[in-house]
């Protein structure tokens, strides 16, 4: 009798076994995901934006600075730029120094000089793919024409090229009117990066190297020298001071602000 309830429920199992089988491998049954298919970048040129200008914030070796930029978007990575700026050059060689009363004088300096560039150039994005559209990584390469107002550091009505212990330093605002304009080249490779995912609101950041050049020289330094002979007379030596410049080089932050349309 207990053989036979064994087999009974065998057999039972066997007939039932192609019923449970099935539910219960689908509980267990892995399905795959849906395939994610490419997402298109986010660029202005994809969001309908062609025009953009900023409002700049120049920090430099020489000090300060300021200035703006247009910007023509030509494709989804591409952008032509146009740059206007004010900002001031000096001889790396210059030191400052700042009595007690708050002035400031620098020995042997001969003139100030205004720079005016106008640069035109591409930036280039790079990464589009890789890093979020709220951090906009680009390479940047601007040339152009610049003009240097130069105006004197002192006054050297005299002529003798170099500023003796009865001469007083000009006020930055002093002077103006006994400047000249002198031209020549410069130019700007850089990196910058546009921040956050609205274009509309333009936030960009340029980190890079400016170059200015001017054929003829610009007299930054004092250009002679002056020697004590006797406790009132003192004898001018001429060429003994430093040579004129022609080369401006500098490390550029820009730090920009606007709009895109």
């Amino acid at each position: 009798m207990k053989k036979i309830f064994i087999v009974y429920s065998v057999l039972t199992a066997i007939f039932l076994l192609p019923v449970f089988v099935p539910s219960a491998y689908a509980q267990f049954e892995v399905t795959e995901p849906d395939l994610i298919t490419d997402v298109e970048v986010r660029t202005p040129y994809n969001s309908g934006l062609k025009n953009g200008m900023t409002f700049n914030l120049l920090l430099t070796d020489f000090g300060f600075g300021v200035g703006g930029q247009y910007r023509r978007v030509l494709g989804n990575y591409t952008d032509g730029i146009l740059d206007v700026n004010i900002s001031v050059l000096r001889d790396v060689k210059e030191q400052t120094f700042v009595n007690f009363f708050g002035q400031q004088t620098t020995p042997n300096k001969f003139n100030r000089i205004l720079s005016f560039p106008v640069n035109a150039g591409l930036r280039y994005r790079m990464f589009a793919e890789s890093i979020n559209d709220n951090f906009r990584f680009y390479v940047l390469g601007t040339a152009g024409p610049v003009a240097a107002y130069v105006y004197p550091y002192f006054d050297n009505s005299r002529g003798l090229g170099v500023r003796l212990p009865d001469q007083f330093v000009y006020d930055v605002f002093e002077g103006w009117n006994e400047g000249y304009w002198d031209w020549g080249l410069n130019g700007k490779m850089a990196l910058g990066i546009d921040l956050g995912n609205n274009f509309r609101n333009v936030s960009s950041i340029e980190i890079g190297y400016h170059m200015s050049y001017f054929p003829t020289g610009i007299q930054v330094m004092e250009p002679n020298t002056f020697e004590f002979v006797s406790d009132n007379e003192v004898v001018i030596i001429e060429g003994g001071g430093f040579d004129s410049q022609k080369f401006f080089g500098t490390v550029m932050i820009k730090f920009m602000f606007g709009g895109m349309w």
